[in-house]
């Protein structure tokens, strides 16, 4: 899997050093929403390289707990990062699904807690980033189509 980033004018962590040097899949929205979509095989490999390192108090670091928050994800079709890769950090991601059963990316947003407390998660948020999910969805399969 290759991870790009891209961040905004305003991001909560620009200066600092990009948080994917190490890959942790598993402390960041957006990689919670990847792990629950991609291959079983494809995920083992990931977990079984990386681990599930402590960031943060509130990092998952078992398995259990981990397919549990797995499962959510595919239920709900968002990822939440509480907190669990940076303190003050709180982040939602959706999932980017490309042809067949792949996936191809998640998009997220990331914003101090004090600006996404969590019912603006499920009452606002998690229907934009799905949208938005969804729109490069569509954009990056018709592209895959006509460019064949």
């Amino acid at each position: 899997i290759e991870i790009s980033l891209a961040r905004g004018e305003e991001a909560v962590r620009r200066g600092l050093p990009p948080v994917y040097n190490a890959p942790v899949f598993h402390t960041t929205a957006n990689g919670k929403a990847i792990l629950a979509f991609v291959e079983e095989e494809t995920k083992e490999k990931i977990l079984e390289k990386h681990g599930l390192p402590q960031r943060t108090p509130n990092t998952i670091t078992d398995r259990e707990t981990l397919e549990a928050e797995l499962k959510t994800v595919r239920e709900r079709g968002y990822a939440i990062n509480d907190e669990e890769e940076l303190e003050g950090l709180r982040g939602i991601a959706a999932p980017i699904h490309g042809e067949g059963d792949t996936v191809e990316g998640a998009v997220a947003i990331d914003a101090p807690v004090e600006k996404m407390p969590e019912e603006r998660i499920h009452q606002g948020l998690a229907e934009q980033v799905i949208q938005t999910a969804n729109v490069i969805q569509v954009d990056l399969n018709m592209t895959n189509r006509t460019s064949r």
